[in-house]
């Protein structure tokens, strides 16, 4: 493998950790940035949404959660020049609170916590590495009763 190579490489995997935390900063506009100008990401049952619509999903994250976590995990790139492919492992975390509880009942926190898998293809643009698509595939998916910290954990 050359320099360049990893250098390549390397940047790949930045791009999947500021896709992480842009998603959780609810920057839409940074996070949108970093797909190419015909970037599509692909959810769900296969629809395909574009930056239009990939713009907006940090903030209705954190309109539906207090807060999210993701967590980029194995990552493994396949690099072709210009272009690459790769596959990325994450855990997503999605932090709320519960007000649907016993009515009288104090309301608790639940993280909602999922397993994805993400297949990915890249493409240099003006010449940074951008996901030129991205395919989310979910694997499973689980929720828990969570104790929330602000700054310091009791002892």
């Amino acid at each position: 493998m050359t320099f360049e190579q990893m250098r390549d490489e390397w940047e790949i995997q930045k791009l999947s950790h500021r896709y992480a935390r842009f998603v959780d900063r609810g920057d839409g506009k940074a996070w949108a940035g970093l797909f190419t100008p015909d970037g599509v990401l692909r959810v769900g049952d296969g629809m395909e949404i574009g930056l239009d619509v990939i713009e907006g999903i940090p903030e209705r994250q954190l309109r539906r959660y207090a807060t999210t976590w993701h967590g980029v995990l194995t990552q493994v790139i396949e690099l072709e020049g210009d272009l690459a492919t790769g596959e990325v492992y994450c855990i997503a975390k999605h932090i709320y609170t519960d007000y649907h509880n016993t009515p009288g009942s104090m309301p608790f926190s639940l993280c909602h916590d999922v397993v994805i898998r993400y297949q990915d293809q890249y493409r240099r643009h003006d010449g940074e590495w951008r996901f030129s698509r991205r395919a989310l595939t979910v694997d499973h998916r689980q929720v828990s009763q969570v104790e929330l910290f602000s700054g310091t954990v009791p002892v």
